[in-house]
């Protein structure tokens, strides 16, 4: 998946506030609708790299992944192109291969390798987009909520790649 194709796939995907307001707040509703704003800015992405172009050229910094968050900006050092966060973790391309990786700044170390290339990535995290657009428009009891994570972890891991990130997913969906 390229960044324009990101972006028009989280853009179907925001709820209307009709669809939150029976059972959230206003403040609340305002809060989940912002998390899928993604906001074109001047700029163009140039690169072969869907991350790097999508936030090159565009505001992302109110989206909102379940907790999955962007930088504004780029970071890079010797090893990585870091690009957003993961709660705790950075999240980084590895120059050497281009995969995705959830990275421990404090350990120095990679906790969790996320996907085969940025490409992938967008479209794992379109799943878990679905699922969060699911979580916060229909009222699931815990242990269907549970179940339905464990399903989109795979789904997530087979689109970033293959069942070895799908950890990861398991993760980012609060699944032990």
């Amino acid at each position: 998946m390229n960044s324009q194709e990101f972006i028009n796939e989280i853009a179907k995907l925001k709820p209307s506030a009709e669809e939150l307001s029976p059972t959230h707040s206003d403040e609340l509703v305002n809060l989940l609708l912002n998390s899928f704003v993604i906001q074109h800015n001047s700029l163009q992405g140039s690169s072969d790299n869907p991350i790097i172009d999508l936030i090159k050229a565009n505001d992302i910094s109110l989206l909102n992944i379940n907790d999955i968050t962007f930088d504004p900006d780029l970071y890079e050092d010797e090893e990585f192109i870091f690009f957003g966060w993961d709660i705790n973790d950075r999240l980084g391309i590895l120059k050497s291969n281009g995969k995705i990786v959830a990275y421990d700044g404090f350990s120095g170390r990679i906790m969790f390798w996320c996907a085969d290339n940025s490409s992938k990535f967008l479209d794992a995290l379109v799943e878990i987009m679905k699922f969060f657009r699911e979580m916060i428009v229909k009222d699931y009891e815990e242990d269907e909520r549970d179940k339905r994570a464990v399903d989109v972890a795979y789904i997530a891991a087979l689109k970033a790649g293959g069942e070895q990130y799908e950890d990861y997913y398991k993760s980012v969906l609060g699944i032990d």
